[in-house]
């Protein structure tokens, strides 16, 4: 088992609110990376391993490749600590992780 910290976005108070309560209700801690299927973390990943040339977006990506699936990254039964959750200045301890784009 790890632990891991892991900040959210606190852009907009629509995230927030999503965010709180999928941890609130469920313990899942639901984190998304990118805007676009080019930043699927596991093709990128995919496409290094594989030896392929990544263009500067997906390097950038890839350097939150541990937010994806796979060894390495976060794992079933791993702790996620939420800062600021369920408001500023506290957190929150989720054991249950999805990763989406």
């Amino acid at each position: 088992m790890n632990c891991w910290a892991m900040r959210t976005s606190r852009d907009k108070e629509e995230h927030r609110k999503y965010l709180r309560n999928e941890l609130l209700e469920n313990n899942l801690l639901s984190q998304g990376w990118g805007f676009d299927e080019t930043q699927n973390l596991e093709s990128i990943d995919k496409r290094w391993n594989d030896g392929l040339e990544l263009n500067s977006l997906e390097k950038q990506t890839r350097m939150h490749k541990r937010m994806g699936n796979g060894e390495g990254h976060m794992q079933i039964r791993d702790l996620v600590i939420v800062p600021n959750m369920p408001d500023d200045g506290l957190f929150m301890i989720c054991s249950q992780y999805r990763w989406t784009i």
